[in-house]
């Protein structure tokens, strides 16, 4: 599923999305304001900047439409849920793949030469 994974925008059902899904820190190259992190929902300081998505092995169970746990506000779709939206003609959504979605909300930071976490 991690190179499989696609993200999508803009539910109105998103608070029905939630899974165990984890995204695997270190990997995805995911930076944050402060290492602690909740063992329940995966949230851990202000993500600041973020290099791709990959969930943690054996953490999704197979869902099409998902929220991973650590990676609030990011909707993700399955390889299924793609071939679906392409098939059926859909346009109302965007997909992503996970491999290349980024962010970094703390450009400063890395002009700046400051180390990030």
């Amino acid at each position: 599923m991690n190179d499989e994974a696609m993200l999508v925008a803009n539910s109105r059902e998103a608070d029905q999305l939630a899974t165990r899904s984890d995204v695997e820190r270190l990997s995805a190259d995911l930076s944050v304001d402060d290492d602690t992190v909740c063992s329940e929902c995966g949230l851990g300081g202000v993500i600041k900047r973020l290099r791709r998505v990959v969930l943690r092995a054996g953490t999704w169970s197979g869902e099409d439409v998902f929220f991973a746990r650590g990676l609030p506000g990011t909707i993700l779709a399955s390889e299924r849920f793609k071939s679906l939206c392409e098939t059926a003609g859909l346009a109302n959504c965007s997909l992503v793949d996970a491999a290349t979605f980024s962010f970094d909300h703390y450009p400063q930071e890395r002009a700046a030469g400051i180390r990030p976490h």
